[in-house]
């Protein structure tokens, strides 16, 4: 199934489930947040050329994530907000080229899958910036189901050869999407942040709440253990600025 299709059956599914009575209740509850959504649809409200500010988009989300531990509607509308942004993480895996995926259909599907799970692991948590959050998570789940699969493919690789992507290079993402859970919460979402979301420091001071100082130190510790185990002087591999560092 293509991706056009995909998304235009989660749509009619999506605005016959916004016409059920759940569906109108939870308009009726985002209304303090998004006053034209029951007029508009919840889909049209969270556009970027929508009639809601970004800074309003946000909340919205953040208030979706929160209800979906008691509602799940909510975690079914959450999703179908999160389309557009789940688009852009298969474009940003190449549509799954040489990760296992045969066609970009089915790594929109698996990308949809995860999101369901994230939101509903997440569900009743308030998250400030809960739709590039959990983005973030869909995209590093994605690369490591990827990254496995690769492996399963391939015999007697060293865990260097493992790590490598196509063009033989060695990927920082790659190497943060398979040593995550090394990490503690905070150094996790600095590196994610940096290296997958390409984050400013100012953007992860605020979502952290930690000083800028700190943020940095966070960055600089979590990129000496994650590449510690690899040998940085070798000649095979030309030195590159991490972007952690900049």
């Amino acid at each position: 199934m293509d991706t056009t299709t995909i998304m235009t059956n989660l749509t009619i599914d999506w605005l016959d489930t916004e016409k059920s009575r759940p569906g109108q209740l939870l308009l009726l509850a985002l209304e303090p947040i998004a006053p034209c959504i029951r007029e508009v649809g919840l889909t049209t409200a969270l556009s970027t050329n929508g009639p809601l500010l970004t800074s309003e988009r946000f909340k919205l989300l953040t208030e979706l994530l929160e209800r979906s531990a008691e509602e799940p509607v909510a975690t079914r509308a959450l999703v179908q907000a999160l389309l557009p942004g789940l688009l852009g993480v298969g474009r940003s895996l190449g549509w799954g080229k040489g990760l296992g995926w045969e066609t970009p259909g089915d790594l929109l599907i698996d990308a949809i899958s995860s999101a369901f799970e994230v939101c509903q692991g997440w569900a009743g948590q308030h998250r400030k910036y809960a739709g590039p959050d959990i983005l973030s998570a869909v995209r590093l789940r994605l690369r490591r189901q990827g990254l496995s699969h690769r492996r399963s493919k391939t015999s007697d690789l060293s865990t260097l050869r493992d790590l490598e992507d196509l063009s033989g290079k060695l990927t920082v993402e790659d190497i943060l999407a398979k040593r995550l859970s090394m990490f503690s919460h905070s150094t996790a979402t600095v590196l994610a942040g940096r290296l997958v979301s390409d984050l400013t420091w100012g953007e992860l001071r605020r979502r952290l709440g930690l000083p800028e100082r700190e943020i940095r130190r966070l960055a600089e510790e979590g990129a000496r253990q994650l590449l510690s185990s690899f040998d940085l002087a070798s000649p095979e591999r030309e030195p590159s600025q991490s972007r952690v560092e900049r």
